[in-house]
């Protein structure tokens, strides 16, 4: 160290004349700590005070060179920490070509696939298993799917990467059995991913599984049927001085002798092919619920009817809601589908868009109306449409209010009928113009519902009876 003034001179410190550089201003001074380091880094971090020697043959040789674990013999035969990719972990040995890097993980160096982003291939690095586990594109991944919003390999994106008829749950990416309804056999609706048998009242039989209305309960008539809505399974059920007729899940005051598809009716017939159900003693029908009817088709006052309508729509006969109250249709069933709008008289004030079906221009009030009600387009209202109402209700347009009357048959169960004089939902198949009647014969015509009455019937008759006298007698 120069402690006074000084000026330097280019010769050997032993060429004449000799200065003498304690004379010169020069103090030699011993310092408290004088490493020769390769790196600038101490040999023993934790211990600054302490310098290790090796044996210079060892300098920068593989392995530990006489240094402790986790320490080498560099480059000035000095003991240094091994935290380079050459050196690493306790052996310092060089990391191979899968973990090509040094990491101090926990206090102690070992080679890894990746510590930052920027040293994958695919630009993700988990820094909790300190390897390359995330993708930028499906390739990426050995599931063939990547999750772009985390940057995760996944099971799938859609369902074009399950197997085995599965479909893609988007919210979890993992293939599973179901999403929504429709990808349910009939009478099964999709819960936590899983087809199961409709069997609550509030997801009951039918190919739309719908709830159960009117205080009837979701029950299976005979062992191992599906589940239907029934007001009874046992007389207990039943008020005082009725019982159960089990086989159509009916309270009654008396049971029918003649209540089965061999014997039917008044007159005790067998139902024909075409209406194989007694219901209730009285009258063949084609069906009792959903159940009875095949695909695309659903139990309509006893008769199968085409899944054309807002409660029964397209080939699943799902019930429109929500924000798709409507069923827009052509007349059949695969060209039927639930839609915001049919026409304009759908939307209020607004306009339906005829590509989205979408009521367009229909106000602000949509997104300040409170739970429970709907925006009609001016202002906001229970419904103004039959899906805005409970199980079991109908909107009445006018009042946009539901109500529990009924409008058609429609809103009534498979084994009902809507009543012309009450408004409300009555047991019996019932068409216009008809009454109930007992027997394979179904139906009988009333004398007010055609301008002959019951003579018109009779010439009818007559005629098929000369018809096939004539028939016979050609033979």
């Amino acid at each position: 160290m120069l402690t006074g003034a000084f000026t330097d001179f280019e010769r050997a410190a032993n060429q004449p004349p000799v200065v003498n550089l304690f004379s010169s201003g020069f103090e030699l001074l011993r310092p408290a700590q004088f490493f020769q380091t390769e790196n600038g880094l101490l040999s023993i971090p934790d211990q600054p005070d302490r310098c290790e020697q090796c044996n210079r043959g060892n300098a920068n040789a593989p392995g530990n060179g006489g240094c402790a674990p986790s320490f080498r013999c560099n480059a000035a035969a000095l003991c240094a920490p091994c935290n380079s990719s050459f050196f690493c972990g306790d052996s310092c040995s060089p990391c191979g070509e899968s973990t090509p890097h040094c990491a101090n993980l926990n206090g102690r160096t070992q080679c890894v696939q990746c510590v930052e982003d920027g040293q994958c291939p695919n630009g993700r690095c988990d820094l909790e298993t300190n390897t390359c586990t995330g993708c930028n594109e499906d390739t990426d991944c050995p599931t063939g799917a990547c999750d772009l919003e985390t940057n995760t390999c996944v099971e799938c994106n859609d369902d074009s990467q399950c197997s085995n008829g599965e479909v893609c749950a988007t919210d979890l990416h993992e293939c599973r059995e179901c999403t929504q309804d429709s990808h349910c056999p009939q009478g099964e609706s999709c819960s936590n991913n899983t087809c199961s048998p409709c069997g609550t009242n509030d997801s009951c039989a039918g190919n739309s599984c719908n709830c159960c209305p009117n205080g009837t309960q979701c029950a299976a008539l005979t062992p191992g049927a599906q589940p239907t809505c029934v007001e009874c399974t046992t007389s207990s059920q039943c008020a005082d001085g009725q019982q159960c007729d089990t086989a159509n899940g009916r309270c009654v005051d008396s049971v029918p002798s003649c209540n089965t598809a061999d014997s039917c009716g008044p007159g005790c017939v067998k139902c024909p092919g075409e209406r194989p159900y007694c219901l209730d003693g009285e009258v063949c029908v084609q069906c009792r619920n959903d159940l009875e009817c095949g695909d695309g088709e659903f139990c309509l006052s006893g008769e199968c009817a085409s899944c054309t309508t807002d409660k029964h729509c397209g080939p699943r006969c799902g019930a429109c809601g929500g924000d798709t109250p409507f069923c827009l249709s052509n007349g059949t069933v695969q060209g039927s589908t639930c839609v915001g709008c049919v026409d304009d008289s759908d939307c209020g004030s607004g306009v339906c868009d005829p590509t989205t079906r979408t009521c367009e221009n229909s106000g602000a009030c949509a997104v300040t109306c409170e739970p429970g009600t709907v925006c009609n387009g001016t202002a906001c209202v229970e419904c103004f449409a039959d899906a805005h109402c409970p199980c079991g209700g109908t909107c009445d347009v006018a009042t946009n209010a539901c109500t529990t009357s009924c409008t058609d048959s429609g809103d009534c169960l498979g084994v009902e009928h809507c009543s012309a004089k009450t408004l409300e939902c009555e047991r019996g198949r019932r068409k216009p113009g008809t009454e109930p009647q007992g027997g394979a014969f179904c139906c009988g015509t009333t004398a007010e519902a055609t301008p002959a009455g019951s003579a018109g019937f009779l010439a009818l008759f007559t005629v098929g009876f000369v018809l096939l006298r004539t028939r016979r007698t050609a033979r």
